[in-house]
């Protein structure tokens, strides 16, 4: 590519970067508390039904874990271009 377009690429990757680190700081937290919850809900014998609703929670947290990753994959074919 040309120059322009070439500095137009690296910066897309490292923009992807930033939101991919940006976002998934905060899901591990999310997703880290779900998991405590959990078992502090079992542990507790609390209701099975607060148990599920935090296993859904990091269900849901691992899931949007795996689609940032999938940035990476962006990050991979812009290099490809580069």
């Amino acid at each position: 590519p040309d120059n322009g377009t070439r500095e137009a690429l690296v910066a897309l990757r490292g923009e992807i970067g930033l939101v991919a680190h940006d976002l998934a700081n905060p899901l591990a937290v999310v997703v880290g508390n779900a998991q405590l919850g959990a078992e502090l809900a079992r542990a507790l014998a609390l209701d099975a039904s607060l148990g599920e609703a935090f296993a859904d929670i990091e269900e849901a947290g691992r899931e949007l874990s795996r689609r940032i990753g999938r940035l990476a994959d962006l990050q991979a074919r812009i290099d490809a271009l580069l």
